[in-house]
Parts: C-alpha cells; sequence; structure tokens
C-alpha cells in the first residue's frame, strides 16, 4: 500500500479554516471538500478495490478528481457539476482527459451522458 498521507500532503483538503469560511459565508474554500483523514480512506479503498474507472457528481472545483487522477491515473474520469464554482470566483479545473457534464444530475440530458460512459467501476 502507497503513502496515501504523502502523497496527498501538498494538496489542501477541509480544515479548521475551511469550517470556519464555510459557517461564515456559506461558501467554502478553494479545496478537497474531505479532511485528510478521509482522502487517505478513499485512496486506500481505490487502491486495494483496484478501481480503474472514476465518476464524481458534484466537484467542487475538481480538486479531489484532480488529485485522485494524478494518483491512479484511471482509465476514464467522468465528473458532473452544476458549476456553482464560477459564482464564487473559483475556477473548475479539471485534467484534460476528463469527461465534464456541466448541468444537474437529475436532468434527462445528465441520464443520456451517463449511458454515454459505459460501465464504471
Amino acid at each position: 500500500m502507497r503513502d496515501f498521507q504523502s502523497l496527498t500532503k501538498r494538496h489542501k483538503c477541509w480544515d479548521a479554516f475551511t469550517e470556519w469560511s464555510y459557517i461564515q459565508w456559506s461558501v467554502p474554500d478553494n479545496c478537497i471538500l474531505q479532511s485528510r483523514d478521509e482522502l487517505v480512506a478513499l485512496c486506500e479503498w481505490i487502491e486495494e478495490q483496484k478501481i480503474r474507472t472514476y465518476l464524481e457528481i458534484g466537484c467542487w472545483t475538481g480538486k479531489l478528481a484532480t488529485v485522485l487522477h494524478e494518483l491512479f491515473t484511471f482509465d476514464k474520469l467522468a465528473v458532473c457539476d452544476i458549476g456553482l464554482c464560477k459564482k464564487y470566483q473559483f475556477d473548475l479545473e479539471l485534467p484534460e482527459d476528463a469527461d465534464l457534464f456541466l448541468g444537474s444530475s437529475f436532468s434527462p440530458e445528465f441520464a443520456q451522458w451517463r449511458a454515454g460512459l459505459g460501465p464504471m467501476d
């Protein structure tokens, strides 16, 4: 098992400042919206399960999907988001090969997009 605590160290995760910012302004920081421990546990699970495709619904600024793709180089990375980060002047940044659907995951367009992705782990 790789040392995901060390491998993710340079990436900002949900912390006390993010919590404070969210409580004060109802806007999270531009970071991974999981705590470091949650991120490490997810990485360990992905490695143990040999996950090769990843679908994230609701990605905020794309930090989690980007870090996971850096660590695992998924065969397929797909992300759906409504683009709320733009309202708060944050950029949505994803790897070039990510398949992005901008819109509601409850929409018929999403269902069509999701069907087109084929099987996902």
